[in-house]
């Protein structure tokens, strides 16, 4: 599961799936709507993380951190942290392992240091949901007008005009 968490979202067509009894021995490991997952092994994923989104029953991986946060505000803003730099680079510094076998392991990310300030929190967490919206209305103006040139470029070579 861990190269299911591209780009910061996690891609339930990459989740495998279990036995149930498998699940049921594992519950404890059980994700829930919002809960916070981190990648914690693997070049390239490790370090990365995502929100998990979906009422399908899942459970996390040896590769994968949950980690549950119950102020839905506070999962958004520990989501964006975990993109920072800072914390990329933190994890770069504390990962063990050579290659494509790198890890950071629970008691490791326990003693991150933490760039946190409770009243700042839902500030920042707006500011950045507000910067992410108008990228996507950008993205979708984007794809709007790549789409007229391509309507344009189809009609111009259409034999019939």
């Amino acid at each position: 599961m861990p190269n299911a968490i591209k780009n910061n979202r996690l891609n339930e067509k990459l989740m495998k799936s279990i036995k149930f009894s498998f699940f049921d021995k594992l519950k404890h490991i059980s994700l829930k709507y919002n809960d916070l997952v981190l990648a914690a092994s693997g070049e390239g994923t490790i370090g990365k993380s995502a929100i998990y989104n979906s009422d399908i029953d899942a459970v996390t991986s040896q590769f994968i951190m949950k980690i549950e946060l119950k102020n839905k505000e506070l999962v958004n803003y520990f989501h964006y942290y975990m993109q920072s730099t800072f914390f990329q680079f933190t994890v770069e510094k504390f990962k063990k392992g050579m290659g494509n076998m790198t890890n950071i392991f629970v008691s490791q990310v326990k003693d991150f240091p933490v760039l946190f300030n409770k009243n700042l929190v839902s500030k920042i967490v707006d500011n950045i949901k507000k910067q992410i919206d108008e990228q996507k209305e950008i993205d979708r103006k984007i794809e709007q007008k790549q789409n007229e040139i391509k309507d344009l470029i189809q009609k111009a070579m259409d034999p019939k005009i």
